[in-house]
This record gives structure tokens, C-alpha cells and sequence, in this order.
């Protein structure tokens, strides 16, 4: 018996040492080595937009590092080149140069960071704010700038701001706050510009031009309208898809929208300048010309209302007389 249990007891140290063992060369393993990542080249070209390079033009590189923004600047060279290697991808670089636009690139996964190029646009430009004009006016609006005897045109988009208020972010008005447009490339110097919206101009204004640098102008346009709204029914059901075309008496042209669709609602807003009116009805449909069917619209009716202030004027067609088709001669 003693000598079963001294037999046991010697089993049981050599297991702890065995296990002690392996958990010394547990111990003794050697941490993985992390390789450095390859460093990245990041290089390109800075050029104007008349295609000359631009040396010294400052290069400035930024990182996201736990949510705050790291940067790294370096200058091209005479030929306008740079070129320099991190180990990390940047989130954005922008070059630019006192004189000049600048221009920044946001690299994603796929952008090669090699062979980059940046063009810088010269001349200075101008901010051209507009008020007293809704966003429908904007297609009438002519806006432009004259330097150095050349003549400058504004963009085709253009900017509204915004406004907070308690139900949060909503887009401002734009005849009370204004719509914005820009004109770039101007040469620096003087320049002399204008706005006008139909046949109503506005007195031009001078301003002087920097290199690389916006000047802000604004113009705003005093104009006498009111709005014209009512519904379009026929036995009180409202009629969608029918034209109203709004044509001044006196044959003077109607600045702005002279014509309104009417939607499912039969109902229809316009703003329009003190004076007689004939309004046109243009009745939806399809027509045949010269074999080939068409949708188009048919006038089918005509009254004359004069407006002088804000008002409302609903037309029921059954209580109003039809235009007689014009007879084709053969």
C-alpha cells in the first residue's frame, strides 16, 4: 500500500513538472515583428490654367489621426513638380499660391498619388449677389462683367443659402436674401459689371479685380408685381394640365414667367406687372402633324382682367365663351 501511494505521489510531481514546462515555453515564445508598411510616393505637376508650370506653389497634405487633422507642406520645385513618400494615404492635399485659385484633391482607395496634377486658376473673380428676383426669374436674368475690353459671362449655376429657423434648415428666400453667381478669370485691373432682367437694367457698378481673390458685388432689383392665383374648374371639378398664358393689352412684353401650367388641383399663381391683360386657356392634347402625333395644347378660351394689386381669380370655363378655331385656308 505505502508503496502505491509513493507511487501515485511521484506521478503527480512529474505531471506538475511537465505542465510546469509548458507553460515556461509558452512564455519563451517571441512576439510577431510587424513589418513597416511601404511608404507611399505622392507627387504631381502645378500648373496655371494658361499651362505654365508654378514653382514655389505650397503643397499642403493632410491626415485624419484619431479624429484630428495632421499636415505636411512642401513647394514645387522651378518646373512646378513635388515629390515626396509617408507611409500613410493622405485625405486631402491642396496646392495654391498667392495669386491664384486654389485647388485641392480628396484622394480616395483608387487614386493613384503619383503623377498628380493640379491646375490653378488666374485672374481674380467676382460674387455677384442678386435680390428682388424669385428662383424662376433666374432664367431671364443677364449677368456679366467687361475688363481689359473683354467681356466675362457669370456661371450657369448659382447659390441660394439657407436659413434656420424652429423647424430647422430650409432654403432661403431667394428675392428677400438673394441669389448668388460667380464670374472667374477676370484679369486683375479694373472691371465694369452689369444686371439686367428682361428690358429692365440695372445702373453698372466698378470694381477692382485682385489676382486669386473675389470681390463681392450686389445688385437688387425694385420691381412692381403682384400675384395673380386662383383655380381653373370646369362645373366646379379643377382642371389639371390646361396652359394659361397671361399677354399684355398694350403689347409690351411680359417680363419673367408669362405662362403657368396647372397641376391635379386646377389651381395657378403667377406674378405679374401692373396693367390689362388677355389671359389665354390652352386646353391639353394630341394632335396629328403631318402624320405624326404630338401632345400639345389647343386655345380654347379667352377673357381680359386688369390687374392693379394682389388678387385672387378663379375661372370656371362652363360660365366663359370659346375662342373660334381659326379657320386654314386650302
Amino acid at each position: 500500500m505505502g508503496k502505491r501511494i509513493l507511487s501515485i505521489a511521484i506521478g503527480m510531481v512529474t505531471g506538475l513538472m511537465i505542465l510546469s514546462g509548458c507553460a515556461v515555453q509558452k512564455q519563451e515564445k517571441r512576439p510577431i515583428q510587424k513589418i513597416p508598411p511601404t511608404p507611399i510616393l505622392i507627387s504631381g505637376t502645378v500648373v496655371s490654367d494658361t499651362g505654365e508650370t508654378i514653382s514655389e506653389a505650397k503643397i499642403l497634405v493632410k491626415w485624419r489621426v484619431w479624429g484630428e487633422w495632421v499636415f505636411k507642406e512642401v513647394f514645387t520645385a522651378a518646373d512646378g513638380r513635388f515629390a515626396f513618400k509617408d507611409p500613410r494615404g493622405p485625405n486631402e492635399i491642396e496646392a495654391s499660391k498667392p495669386g491664384y485659385f486654389s485647388s485641392t484633391i480628396k484622394p480616395d482607395a483608387k487614386t493613384i498619388l503619383s503623377d498628380l496634377r493640379f491646375v490653378l486658376k488666374s485672374g481674380g473673380g467676382i460674387n455677384v449677389k442678386i435680390k428682388g428676383l424669385d428662383e424662376e426669374d433666374m432664367k431671364f436674368l443677364r449677368v456679366k462683367a467687361i475688363a481689359g475690353g473683354k467681356e466675362y459671362r457669370r456661371s450657369d449655376s448659382y447659390f441660394i443659402g439657407v436659413k434656420f429657423d424652429g423647424g430647422g434648415m430650409t432654403k432661403a428666400d431667394a428675392a428677400k436674401d438673394g441669389v448668388s453667381f460667380e464670374i472667374l478669370g477676370i484679369p486683375a485691373g479694373p472691371a465694369e459689371v452689369f444686371a439686367s432682367f428682361n428690358e429692365i437694367s440695372l445702373p453698372s457698378q466698378a470694381v477692382e479685380i485682385k489676382a486669386g481673390t473675389v470681390a463681392n458685388v450686389n445688385f437688387e432689383f425694385q420691381l412692381n408685381r403682384f400675384i395673380l392665383s386662383g383655380i381653373l374648374t370646369y362645373l366646379g371639378k379643377p382642371l389639371s394640365n390646361w396652359l394659361l398664358i397671361f399677354k399684355r393689352m398694350d403689347g409690351k412684353a411680359t417680363p419673367g414667367t408669362s405662362g403657368v401650367t396647372t397641376p391635379a388641383d386646377g389651381w395657378y399663381e403667377i406674378k405679374l406687372y401692373p396693367g390689362t391683360y388677355e389671359i389665354q386657356l390652352n386646353e391639353p392634347g394630341v394632335f396629328t402633324i403631318q402624320g405624326t402625333k404630338v401632345k400639345g395644347y389647343e386655345l380654347k378660351y379667352s377673357i381680359t382682367h386688369t390687374i392693379t394689386k394682389s388678387e385672387t381669380l378663379n375661372l370656371e370655363i362652363s360660365s366663359l365663351k370659346k375662342v373660334e378655331p381659326k379657320k386654314v385656308k386650302k
